[in-house]
């Protein structure tokens, strides 16, 4: 008798190689003994041999030598106790370890990508099948983690021919319904490998995985054969949708990529789509993005993606040393995603904006404001610094160069400050100091209207006296050296024509384009340099993209303006 023609399980017990589970020689035990009380009650002389001759096995050393004799004679003895328990069984008397379990019922529909197959519970037995048990009882509790580590305890306590394509199939749904990429293909293309009736959807959820991982090319592939298929046409109509948002994003038309990612989302729910939906609206509107991100993580709770970039968009958004705190803290309380790098490396960004932010107060609370403003300098140019603190960062550097009287830099720094910034007090604050640096440069009229902006978005007694004060100053023509009005920096601008930039008309040609720049005649070219940068960036036909028709046109004129005068002016000093 060669050991390869016995049963597996049988080779397994005989094997001196094989190192043998704790779970395996407890039911072996447990026959023998149960074989052994029926030999004392006289149900067999046969059985009784065969319990003398097998006793109880021992956990073996893996050096252990089988004598040959002994080989088949414990080879014999297990087939007569496998006939004899098999005979026990069908009289009603076999002992509850070895009784097989009745194959469950099939459904009688195909399988989704996301269902448990019944029939991963045949085959098994006693603890093992206690457990299956009790991983569906957590799947349909929608407990999905637990019964994904139920499940694979059972795959680990297996021997090989108890790991059916039911069971390993029940393995990747966990995992695709945890949103376990990587571990789902491999454990579905494992089921390919093994399944021979193509009962389970694998391929069909293969091309999921394939999409979720952005993977086009391959699921592209992978529908081909199945394009005018039935039970293909949630994957075929989703790869069509994966199409058109890879096409659409790469165009930048990102509303049409919305709908796209929502057909998508349709016929493949999950966090990665989610994710990705809240990135597109972080594009238009940050505080929406995560918000919605936010709503999302409570549905997909096991979703690393989707709770990463939860995390990274409120990062992106943060302006303040609290809120990085309460970031931080959220993430420690985290039950997903500690093991990502991604997570880490978030950790690290926020540990060093608060650092930076703590540094950069203590400076300006000391009133060092020149190493202030090359401190903030520094730290723009480092790669963790978000969108929200950048923000913070200009605007403290701003306040820094306005304090040493350096309005043209101060300028330019809280406009870059105010493209970053969604908070509306905030933006507000910016606002006053953009009208602060416009009336210390005689920009009064300018001044006037960034300062009513500041007001509509936050109301400020101390504003609102200012205002005042810089109203009646105009009024008595005290403001002559200003550029005519101009129009607030907000989007919507009035429609009246007056707010239109226009030179103002003077006997010297040359005067005109120095009144267009606020500049005295003496100006030299640095101070034409930073004036004409500042005016440039404020009337940039770009920043009005989302305005009327009319203040776009206005914002072209300004700007073709102020760049011939500037023109004119570099040609005389140069």
């Amino acid at each position: 008798m060669q050991l390869s023609s016995l049963p597996l399980a049988t080779q397994s017990l005989l094997d001196p190689t094989a190192m043998l589970d704790p779970l395996i020689l407890s039911e072996w035990n447990a026959a023998c003994a149960a074989a052994r009380s029926e030999s004392d009650e006289g149900t067999g002389a046969a059985l009784s041999s065969t319990t003398a001759m097998c006793g109880v096995v021992r956990r073996r050393e893996p050096r252990r030598q089988v004598d040959t004799d002994d080989f088949f004679t414990l080879a014999e003895a297990l087939d007569t106790l496998a006939d004899e328990l098999n005979a026990n069984l069908f009289l009603g008397g076999a002992s509850p370890p070895l009784a097989a379990n009745s194959p469950s019922k099939a459904p009688g529909r195909p399988l989704s990508v996301d269902e448990l197959d019944p029939r991963g519970m045949d085959g098994l037995t006693g603890v093992q099948l206690n457990h299956v048990e009790e991983a569906h009882r957590l799947f349909a509790a929608k407990k999905y983690a637990a019964a994904l580590a139920a499940f694979l305890g059972v795959n680990s306590a297996c021997l090989a021919h108890q790991l059916t394509p039911a069971l390993l199939n029940n393995v990747a749904v966990c995992q695709y319904v945890v949103e376990q990429w990587d571990a789902c293909e491999a454990t579905t293309r494992r089921v390919l490998s093994v399944d021979t009736t193509e009962r389970f959807p694998s391929t069909r959820r293969l091309v999921r995985v394939f999409i979720l991982q952005g993977r086009l090319h391959e699921a592209q592939q992978a529908i081909s054969p199945h394009r005018d298929a039935t039970d293909w046409f949630s994957e075929v109509e989703a790869v069509k949708a994966y199409v058109c948002y890879v096409n659409l994003y790469a165009a930048h038309q990102y509303n049409k990529a919305l709908e796209s990612l929502e057909v998508l989302l349709s016929f493949c729910p999950c966090g990665t789509l989610e994710a990705a939906k809240a990135r597109l609206l972080s594009l238009e509107n940050m505080s929406q993005a995560v918000r919605y991100a936010a709503r999302r993580s409570q549905v997909y709770t096991m979703s690393v993606d989707l709770h990463l970039c939860l995390w990274e968009l409120t990062f992106h958004s943060i302006t303040s040393v609290p809120g990085l705190t309460a970031l931080f803290e959220d993430m420690q309380a985290a039950s997903v995603g500690k093991s990502e790098l991604r997570f880490r490396q978030l950790q690290t960004h926020i540990i060093r904006c608060k650092e930076v932010f703590a540094k950069l107060q203590g400076l300006m609370a000391a009133q060092k404001f020149h190493e202030a403003a090359e401190f903030a300098l520094q730290v723009l140019t480092e790669p963790y610094l978000q969108d929200g603190m950048k923000g913070v960062v200009y605007f403290e550097r701003a306040r820094a160069l306005a304090q040493n009287a350096n309005w043209y830099c101060a300028l330019d720094d809280v406009h870059r400050a105010l493209s970053y910034t969604e908070p509306v007090e905030l933006r507000a604050s910016m606002l006053l100091l953009v009208a602060r640096c416009e009336e210390a440069l005689g920009r009064f009229r300018d001044a006037i209207n960034h300062m009513e902006e500041s007001l509509r978005l936050v109301p400020n007694a101390t504003a609102v006296e200012q205002l005042r004060w810089l109203k009646v100053r105009v009024a008595r023509g005290q403001g002559s050296t200003a550029a005519p009005g101009t129009a607030p920096r907000t989007k919507k601008a009035p429609s009246q024509k007056a707010h239109a930039y226009q030179p103002t008309v003077s006997s010297n040609p040359l005067d005109v384009h120095y009144k267009t720049l606020s500049l005295p005649c003496n100006a030299s070219a640095v101070e034409a340099k930073k004036s004409y940068r500042a005016l440039a960036m404020k009337w940039h036909p770009d920043r009005w993209c989302g305005a009327s028709e009319e203040a776009i046109h206005a914002a072209e004129t300004a700007f073709k303006t102020i760049q011939h005068s500037y023109e004119e002016i570099m040609k005389k000093v140069s």
